[in-house]
């Protein structure tokens, strides 16, 4: 029996056990607190960038438009070729709200029912009753 007096006892085993499974808990907290802020760093300055390129693109819009107009002062008067922009945003905007739409529907038939692997065996369960 002296063997066993040199040895830990349960309660000090279990306490090292528990404080040891405390720390890795901890551990693996700080780890994803730290790869959450890392993508949310990475988020803000795609979007940042993102942000920065919309208003860069919508800068040269209003410029290529501008230019356009000036052009057209050459050979129309100067209400015309204010119509002709207008007629030519008017047109590339309804295109744009076309491709938006059409883009929305196809990702909302994906979320029908029938899309789903569980509506689509009720189906056949129903079909073959």
């Amino acid at each position: 029996m002296p063997a066993l007096e040199n040895e830990p006892s349960i309660g000090s085993a279990l306490e090292r056990v528990v404080t040891a499974s405390q720390k890795v808990v901890q551990e693996r907290t700080e780890l994803v607190f730290l790869e959450v802020r890392e993508l949310l760093a990475a988020t803000f300055e795609g979007l940042l960038a993102l942000g920065l390129a919309v208003g860069l693109l919508l800068l040269a819009w209003v410029s290529g438009v501008a230019a356009m107009i000036i052009f057209l002062t050459e050979v129309m008067s100067r209400s015309s070729a204010l119509a002709v922009a207008a007629a030519v945003n008017i047109v590339l905007g309804a295109v744009l709200v076309r491709v938006a739409m059409s883009k929305a529907a196809t990702a909302t038939t994906f979320d029908s029912p029938r899309h789903h692997p569980r509506a689509t065996q009720a189906e056949a369960q129903g079909r073959a009753k």
